[in-house]
């Protein structure tokens, strides 16, 4: 990890410090990992006469994923807005998402975030907007999250330069760092930033035992008093799940080969020509939305093929399972019978193996899904 800025500092922004969380700290791989990033705590400190003048503090934060969808930019967000308390430590309350639920494959991201000091309250104003989120935006690779992420952002930046004049802007925490995922500089766990612009409440060399809780910093089990901080908290999973998917073009056709083939298990007349139908209108579909996942951006290519593998594997199952005794028809006695496609051609289209290979693959994704749930669950106040 690299910032602009010395390590350590007595005065100033201190570069990010590591704290490990109940999940695994190994770090981000790309290629073959999801992440997700969130601010889960903060606190603003106005301590000493440097902040005499102060009347409010916006948080603004910008994120660059250096992804080509998103291009070579640094993306803005207002997060929130506060009106100044001299001379004690707030909590300002902050869980935001930065980053929804993304596959790693950037070589880096870089994060920015500003406590930003007005002193002549001209954002006032515009507080009970910013904090409602009017001017945030999580990032993602999704097309309609990535348009009103950088419309947000404009209008962002448009803020900030016309409240918050650049020969006024004294912050009291200014960050900007490089994640490196090439050389595994993101692992899971917090990140805590300090800031600090008075000589008598110093960013502490050597620097004590941090934890989390609660959304709180705590050096050496006590609250940590006089300083500002954020803490930014990361996760990964390594499956996205296809629940993230719904709505999509691909879900679309996958749930419609799904519904083609749970039709026969309700169909007592289903003999061996409607199950030829039924499986041939499952394979088009499947061969259909394996095309448009293969274009998703949200998803790694490897997860992409786990889904339509188990999505085969569900519709094979439904379209050869006997009909149930209660569904059967006198006198049609076909409709008793195990049916079985020749799949060996459709199998070579879908890139898909053999069974006991396809009942692994299968198996071990639903392991990966429920562990991915587990890790996301309660992650914050907006859907990944």
């Amino acid at each position: 990890m690299k910032t602009d800025r010395k390590s350590y500092v007595s005065i100033g922004t201190s570069t990010p410090i590591f704290i490990p969380s109940s999940y695994s700290s190994e770090p981000i791989r790309v290629g073959v990992d999801y992440f997700t990033i969130r601010i889960c705590g903060a606190q603003v400190a106005f301590l000493g006469s440097i902040w005499s003048k102060a009347r409010s503090v916006l948080v603004s934060t910008q994120t660059n994923l250096h992804h080509p969808l998103l291009g070579e930019r640094a993306l803005r967000s207002l997060q929130q807005m506060r009106v100044v308390k001299q001379h004690v430590d707030e909590q300002l309350g902050l869980s935001v998402n930065l980053v929804a639920l993304t596959p790693a494959v950037m070589p880096q991201i870089t994060l920015t975030i500003d406590f930003h000091v007005d002193k002549e309250n001209r954002i006032a104003q515009l507080g009970s907007i910013i904090n409602k989120e009017s001017f945030s935006a999580i990032l993602s690779l999704a097309p309609g999250g990535i348009a009103v992420a950088k419309t947000v952002s404009a209008l962002a930046n448009d803020i900030i330069q016309t409240f918050i004049p650049a020969e006024e802007q004294e912050p009291v925490l200014q960050f900007t760092g490089d994640f490196n995922l090439v050389t595994g500089g993101l692992a899971p766990g917090y990140y805590a930033i300090l800031g600090s612009r008075d000589a008598e409440h110093s960013i502490p060399s050597p620097l004590p035992a941090f934890e989390v809780k609660d959304g709180r910093l705590l050096a050496n089990d006590q609250p940590v008093s006089g300083l500002s901080y954020v803490i930014i908290e990361v996760r990964k999973t390594s499956v996205r799940s296809r629940d993230l998917g719904i709505g999509t073009d691909w879900d679309e056709k996958l749930r419609e080969a799904e519904d083609f083939a749970q039709s026969l298990i309700d169909d007592p007349l289903a003999d061996y020509d409607a199950r030829q139908s039924a499986w041939t209108k499952c394979r088009t579909l499947i061969k259909e939305a394996q095309t448009f996942l293969r274009a998703e951006p949200n998803y790694l290519r490897a997860e992409a093929e786990l889904i339509v593998r188990a999505t085969y594997l569900r519709c094979r199952e439904l379209v050869t399972e006997p009909v149930p005794e209660r569904n059967r028809v006198i006198g049609h006695g076909r409709n008793t019978a195990v049916w079985l496609p020749n799949d060996q051609a459709d199998r070579e289209l879908l890139g898909i193996g053999t069974d006991e290979v396809l009942e692994r693959d299968v198996t071990a994704y639903a392991y990966d899904v429920i562990k991915a749930r587990d890790i996301l669950a309660n992650w914050g106040p907006d859907d990944q």
